[in-house]
C-alpha cells in the first residue's frame, strides 16, 4: 500500500464527493405558475377570443405556463444527468482508492456493481428545449380550437414521457447504487442506508400527468427534485462511513 497514492486518491474522492453532494437549491415555488397551462386551455375553449383583452390573457397564460413548465422540465433532466455523471466518477474514484487497501478478490463484486452503474446513459439536456415547440404551436393556432387542443395535448404527452424517462433512469441508477453500497458495507464492515426509488412511473401516473394539463405534472417534477436532495443526504451519510474506514485503516491524518 502506497501512503502517498492513498492520500492523493482520498483527496480526489473527497473532491468528487463534495461536488456530488452539493444540493440543487432549485426554487420550486415558481414552478406552480405552470398551472397557467390548464387556465390557458380553459380560457381558449370558453372565452370569446375575438375580444382583445381575453385573447391577450389567454395567450399570456399559455406562453408563461408552458415556458415555466419546460424550464423546470429541463432542470429536472439536467439535475439527473449531472448527478448520474458525478456518481460514476465518485464510485470509480472510490474503487481506485480501495484497490490500494484491499486485494482484487475482495473487490470483485464491487467492480461488477460499478460496471452496471456505468452502463446507464444520461438523458441529454441538449434536446429538452424542443419539448416546448408543440405548446408554442398551440398558441399560434389559438383561433382553431381543434388544432390548438391537439398541439397542447401533444405537448403534455411529450412532457409526461420526459418525466417518466427521468424517473425510470433515476430508479435504475438507485437500484445499482444500492448494490454498490451493499458491497461497500461488506468491505468496510458498516451499515449503509438504502436509497429510495420514486413511485411515479407506472402507467396510471403517466395518464394522470397527461390529462391534468400540468397540475399533477409539476407536482411530480417537484417530487423528483425533493427525492434527489433526499438521495444526496443519504449519499453524504454513506460516504462518511467509507471515509472513516479508509482513514482508520490507513492512519491518514485527514
Amino acid at each position: 500500500m502506497s501512503f502517498d497514492a492513498v492520500y492523493d486518491l482520498l483527496r480526489i474522492t473527497e473532491y468528487t464527493a463534495k461536488k456530488m453532494l452539493r444540493s440543487s437549491n432549485i426554487p420550486t415555488k415558481y414552478s406552480y405558475a405552470s398551472i397557467l397551462v390548464l387556465l390557458y386551455l380553459v380560457f381558449a375553449l370558453f372565452l370569446p377570443l375575438d375580444n382583445a383583452f381575453f385573447y391577450l390573457i389567454t395567450l399570456l397564460s399559455g406562453f408563461i405556463g408552458s415556458t415555466i413548465l419546460t424550464i423546470y422540465l429541463i432542470m429536472g433532466v439536467y439535475l439527473f444527468d449531472q448527478h448520474l455523471e458525478l456518481t460514476k466518477y465518485y464510485y470509480l474514484n472510490l474503487r481506485d482508492l480501495l484497490k490500494n487497501i484491499k486485494n482484487e478478490k475482495e473487490l470483485e463484486n464491487l467492480n461488477s456493481a460499478i460496471e452496471k452503474l456505468l452502463l446507464i446513459d444520461k438523458i441529454g439536456i441538449e434536446y429538452s428545449p424542443v419539448t416546448v415547440i408543440p405548446a408554442y404551436t398551440s398558441l399560434l393556432l389559438l383561433h382553431d380550437k381543434v388544432y390548438m387542443f391537439l398541439f397542447l395535448a401533444i405537448y403534455m404527452i411529450v412532457c409526461s414521457l420526459v418525466v417518466r424517462e427521468i424517473i425510470i433512469r433515476y430508479n435504475e441508477h438507485v437500484e445499482k447504487e444500492n448494490m454498490i453500497e451493499k458491497e461497500l458495507s461488506k468491505i468496510t464492515s458498516s451499515q449503509a442506508k438504502d436509497y429510495d426509488t420514486l413511485p411515479y412511473c407506472k402507467i396510471g401516473w403517466i395518464i394522470l400527468l397527461m390529462i391534468t394539463f400540468s397540475v399533477v405534472l409539476i407536482y411530480v417534477i417537484n417530487k423528483v427534485f425533493k427525492g434527489i436532495n433526499e438521495h444526496l443526504a443519504i449519499h453524504r451519510s454513506n460516504y462518511e462511513y467509507v471515509k472513516k474506514y479508509v482513514v482508520k485503516i490507513t492512519h491518514i491524518n485527514y
